[in-house]
């Protein structure tokens, strides 16, 4: 049996901004293993040390997919009904899944400008992260952690 180890891969301490959309808020942070800007979506009625919660990731290496005009709507289908999914809603409510991908679509020029990493002290592991390669299917486990009081 091989041994895994665990590393933290968003920290929400290191939160650039947060915004609001009623059940949905959408946090502008780095990934850990590689300190690259991501939009991190999770549902806003939850506290911010939560044990079980499924955060729906996009990175600025990703970013691109989201685009309009860069990326492909069936695959902009796809990754909002994995988006919805996380976020504990609706996928099969039209209204739901335009909603999230505007709220991403709204966020990517935010991401693009978000400024290098500053590192923070003190953390800990609040919650765990299963990350899967859109296009690879491989899937990585991470956790997530948050500042410590």
């Amino acid at each position: 049996m091989t041994e895994q180890t665990r590393t933290v891969e968003i920290d929400l301490n290191f939160e650039h901004k947060s915004h609001v959309y009623g059940d949905v808020t959408v946090i502008q942070t780095w990934t850990m293993s590689n300190k690259r800007p991501c939009l991190v979506l999770v549902p806003s009625l939850i506290k911010r040390h939560f044990e079980r919660v499924t955060p729906y990731v996009v990175s600025i290496d990703n970013a691109w997919m989201w685009d309009e005009t860069a990326g492909d709507p069936e695959d902009c289908v796809w990754m909002t009904m994995e988006a919805v999914n996380a976020l504990g809603l609706s996928a099969t409510d039209p209204a739901t899944m335009i909603r999230i991908t505007s709220i991403i679509r709204e966020h990517l020029g935010d991401l693009l400008m978000m400024p290098p990493l500053v590192e923070v002290a003190h953390s800990a592991v609040v919650a765990d992260a299963i990350i899967t390669d859109a296009n690879s299917g491989k899937t990585r486990d991470r956790e997530i952690s948050d500042h410590v009081h």
